[in-house]
């Protein structure tokens, strides 16, 4: 009776450990995939160069960051020829160091939080996305 109780707790400790590696080793390779009413123009933008191969990385439904939402905006710009200005040294943020960042901010696409922030990780309200958006089509207008 005693070598049966041991059974349990050690199938328990090993399905534990193929719960948490199995977990970790497909972490790396998931994909997400779009709603179906957005599947057809993200493949579009996706070819166009204009969302990124590792965009699928988090949940489309999931809120943007200001930082992913630069990228957008320059991978945009990028996709439709619009020359994108040069960094020096000196970033315009303490807190990033991302490139598509600095050139957003040159282009005069976006500002920083406070301070010499930019808080690339918050989310981006509605209202700043759309001023961002129209900010480029600006630029867009500018250029022709």
């Amino acid at each position: 009776m005693a070598k049966k109780l041991l059974v349990f707790p050690r199938m328990g400790i090993i399905l534990l450990i193929l719960l948490f590696t199995s977990t970790g080793v497909f972490a790396d390779t998931l994909v997400y995939q779009p709603s179906a009413w957005a599947h057809e123009k993200i493949g579009i933008a996706t070819k166009a160069g204009i969302v990124s191969e590792n965009f699928a990385q988090l949940p489309y439904t999931a809120n943007i960051t200001r930082l992913a939402y630069c990228k957008l905006l320059l991978s945009t710009a990028n996709a439709f020829g619009y020359p994108l200005p040069l960094v020096e040294e000196n970033h315009p943020f303490a807190d990033t160091k991302d490139l598509s960042v600095a050139q957003a901010y040159l282009l005069g696409l976006t500002k920083g939080t406070d301070n010499g922030n930019f808080s690339p990780e918050l989310p981006l309200p509605r209202e700043m996305a759309a001023a961002m958006l129209s900010k480029l089509r600006m630029l867009f207008q500018a250029n022709n």
